[in-house]
């Protein structure tokens, strides 16, 4: 949804593109990554970016997703996002799985953080849940929230926050046989 609203432009999502279900990935970080506030040497414990860039810890599961070449110099999703990381696919397809914008706190995954930490699969269960991968997710998911926090943006009172917490409302979908619930508002 970030590269469509950056790009302006529905169709630099690429629909049913790449085969990255239950796909396991560590990043390839781009020369970006290093002067981002996400993926640099000093944004994140260096054991948990050592894990990102050498271990199968990012869960991949997707079809559809954006090509590398969309964030060219000169294109206009180019000029809104710097792209931090790619990956390929079972194929060999490259993808972009990690961006930052250049103007705000606004960062897209194309992986799930969440998903080595609170995912579980039968076995044989694909994703990495062993010490080193939930340390490097809740780190990044620490940033994020660090990120967030600086936010000026408040309720106007305790009711008013009461009445927005997602506890208020109960997911749509189910986890048998799909890995996907959503809540509609």
């Amino acid at each position: 949804m970030l590269s469509i609203l950056g790009a302006n432009d529905p169709d630099v999502l690429l629909s049913h593109a790449y085969d990255s279900e239950n796909l396991v990935l560590p990043l390839t970080l781009t020369p970006a990554a290093a002067t981002s506030k996400l993926l640099c040497d000093d944004c994140l414990p260096q054991a948990a970016l050592r894990t990102l860039r050498s271990a199968n810890v990012t869960v991949n599961l997707h079809h559809d997703g954006v090509a590398p070449s969309s964030f060219a110099e000169g294109t206009t999703l180019g000029a809104v996002f710097d792209v931090l990381s790619t990956n390929v696919d079972k194929q060999g397809k490259a993808f972009v799985s990690t961006i930052e914008a250049k103007h705000g706190p606004i960062f897209g995954a194309q992986w799930h953080p969440e998903r080595p930490q609170f995912e579980w699969k039968p076995q044989p269960d694909p994703f990495n849940h062993g010490a080193d991968a939930v340390y490097a997710m809740f780190s990044v998911a620490a940033k994020l929230v660090s990120e967030a926090r600086k936010s000026p943006r408040r309720f106007s009172s305790e009711s008013e926050e009461s009445k927005a917490l997602i506890y208020n409302w109960s997911p749509v979908g189910t986890q048998d046989g799909g890995s996907y619930q959503a809540y509609f508002f």
